[in-house]
């Protein structure tokens, strides 16, 4: 049986951050994201309080929203941890 794949949507803030990191970054970012189209739980950890989730690469951090019936990843923020969760 095959496992139904989710889809990423970026929001034009977290795709204009992400456009600004180096490129070895957003090789790593890629990699992840394509990782987690299959099992988007297995790699992020949710928010304490928020509908957020949270990836982690290295210094890098990305916040998105998963839709489990609609099997879509939405990216809301993208960046360094320092300033990521900053106006949450």
């Amino acid at each position: 049986m095959e496992q139904i794949k989710y889809s990423i949507i970026w929001s034009p803030t977290a795709y204009n951050s992400f456009s600004k990191l180096e490129d070895n970054i957003k090789i790593r970012v890629s990699k992840k994201l394509e990782g987690m189209v299959v099992d988007p739980f297995s790699f992020s950890k949710r928010l304490v309080g928020s509908p957020l989730y949270s990836l982690r690469i290295g210094d890098y951090r990305i916040l998105m929203m998963i839709g489990i019936k609609t099997k879509i990843i939405a990216i809301e923020r993208a960046g360094l941890r320092k300033n990521v969760y900053d106006k949450l």
